[in-house]
Protein backbone atom coordinates (compact mmCIF):
# COMPACT_ATOMS: atom_id res chain seq x y z
CA UNK A 1 0.00 0.00 0.00
CA UNK A 2 1.53 3.12 -1.24
CA UNK A 3 0.48 7.17 -1.00
CA UNK A 4 -0.66 6.95 2.59
CA UNK A 5 2.04 9.45 4.62
CA UNK A 6 1.84 10.93 7.74
CA UNK A 7 4.60 12.93 10.35
CA UNK A 8 4.83 12.01 13.62
CA UNK A 9 6.96 13.02 16.83
CA UNK A 10 8.44 10.32 18.85
CA UNK A 11 7.73 10.95 22.63
CA UNK A 12 10.21 10.96 25.56
CA UNK A 13 10.06 7.05 25.69
CA UNK A 14 10.05 6.55 22.12
CA UNK A 15 6.36 5.98 21.34
CA UNK A 16 4.57 6.88 18.27
CA UNK A 17 0.54 7.59 17.88
CA UNK A 18 -0.61 5.54 14.78
CA UNK A 19 -3.30 7.72 13.09
CA UNK A 20 -6.68 7.02 13.23
CA UNK A 21 -7.09 6.91 9.40
CA UNK A 22 -4.41 4.51 9.26
CA UNK A 23 -5.88 2.19 12.53
CA UNK A 24 -9.31 2.07 10.65
CA UNK A 25 -7.95 1.48 7.35
CA UNK A 26 -5.62 -1.01 8.95
CA UNK A 27 -8.29 -3.09 11.23
CA UNK A 28 -6.21 -2.10 14.31
CA UNK A 29 -8.26 -1.81 17.10
CA UNK A 30 -7.81 -0.22 21.07
CA UNK A 31 -6.15 -3.60 22.49
CA UNK A 32 -4.82 -5.38 19.36
CA UNK A 33 -0.90 -6.11 18.82
CA UNK A 34 1.03 -5.23 16.64
CA UNK A 35 4.34 -6.52 14.93
CA UNK A 36 7.43 -4.21 14.66
CA UNK A 37 9.75 -5.54 12.36
CA UNK A 38 13.26 -3.99 10.91
CA UNK A 39 13.53 -4.33 7.05
CA UNK A 40 16.79 -3.15 6.07
CA UNK A 41 16.62 0.68 6.21
CA UNK A 42 13.46 0.79 7.60
CA UNK A 43 10.27 -0.16 10.26
CA UNK A 44 7.42 -2.33 9.29
CA UNK A 45 4.34 -2.20 11.40
CA UNK A 46 1.81 -4.59 11.40
CA UNK A 47 -1.09 -6.16 12.90
CA UNK A 48 -0.43 -9.26 14.69
CA UNK A 49 -1.92 -12.33 13.36
CA UNK A 50 -1.36 -15.53 15.36
CA UNK A 51 -0.35 -18.12 12.67
CA UNK A 52 0.84 -22.00 12.93
CA UNK A 53 1.16 -22.17 9.15
CA UNK A 54 4.80 -23.77 7.94
CA UNK A 55 6.47 -20.95 5.78
CA UNK A 56 7.80 -23.75 3.37
CA UNK A 57 4.42 -26.26 2.58
CA UNK A 58 1.69 -24.14 4.03
CA UNK A 59 0.51 -26.67 6.39
CA UNK A 60 -1.44 -26.25 9.46
CA UNK A 61 -0.63 -29.21 12.19
CA UNK A 62 -0.45 -29.65 15.65
CA UNK A 63 3.29 -31.05 15.10
CA UNK A 64 4.25 -27.57 13.27
CA UNK A 65 6.81 -26.30 15.42
CA UNK A 66 8.08 -22.24 16.03
CA UNK A 67 12.03 -21.21 15.65
CA UNK A 68 13.31 -18.58 15.99
CA UNK A 69 11.87 -15.13 14.56
CA UNK A 70 8.51 -17.27 14.63
CA UNK A 71 9.55 -19.18 11.74
CA UNK A 72 6.80 -21.91 11.76
CA UNK A 73 7.87 -25.11 10.37
CA UNK A 74 5.75 -28.14 9.82
CA UNK A 75 7.72 -32.14 10.04
CA UNK A 76 7.70 -32.16 6.23
CA UNK A 77 8.57 -28.49 5.88
CA UNK A 78 11.65 -28.93 8.15
CA UNK A 79 12.59 -32.10 6.24
CA UNK A 80 12.15 -30.31 2.69
CA UNK A 81 14.56 -27.21 4.21
CA UNK A 82 16.94 -29.45 5.81
CA UNK A 83 17.71 -31.60 3.02
CA UNK A 84 17.94 -28.39 0.46
CA UNK A 85 20.12 -27.29 2.37
CA UNK A 86 22.36 -30.54 2.41
CA UNK A 87 22.16 -31.07 -1.12
CA UNK A 88 23.38 -26.90 -1.82
CA UNK A 89 25.79 -26.97 1.14
CA UNK A 90 25.74 -22.71 0.62
CA UNK A 91 25.69 -20.52 3.47
CA UNK A 92 22.30 -19.50 4.36
CA UNK A 93 23.95 -15.64 5.05
CA UNK A 94 25.34 -15.23 1.44
CA UNK A 95 22.33 -16.73 -0.30
CA UNK A 96 19.15 -14.54 1.43
CA UNK A 97 19.53 -11.09 2.94
CA UNK A 98 17.29 -9.03 5.50
CA UNK A 99 14.73 -10.21 7.74
CA UNK A 100 14.12 -13.31 5.79
CA UNK A 101 17.60 -14.44 6.05
CA UNK A 102 18.11 -13.64 9.48
CA UNK A 103 15.10 -15.87 10.29
CA UNK A 104 16.05 -18.73 8.34
CA UNK A 105 19.84 -18.83 9.40
CA UNK A 106 18.78 -18.86 12.65
CA UNK A 107 16.00 -21.62 12.26
CA UNK A 108 18.81 -23.17 10.91
CA UNK A 109 20.46 -24.00 13.50
CA UNK A 110 17.81 -25.08 15.46
CA UNK A 111 15.99 -26.64 12.74
CA UNK A 112 19.23 -29.43 12.54
CA UNK A 113 18.74 -31.12 15.87
CA UNK A 114 14.53 -31.13 14.95
CA UNK A 115 14.56 -32.70 11.87
CA UNK A 116 17.32 -35.46 13.31
CA UNK A 117 15.18 -36.42 16.17
CA UNK A 118 12.05 -36.83 13.70
CA UNK A 119 13.85 -38.43 11.19
CA UNK A 120 15.27 -41.20 14.09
Amino acid sequence: MKGLSTLRKIDAVGRIVIPIELRKLLDIGKEDEVEVLLEDDHIEIKKYKESNECLITGEITPQNRRYANNLVLSPLGAKILFNEIKINKKPLNRKFKGFLGRTIFYAVYFLTSFVQKTLS
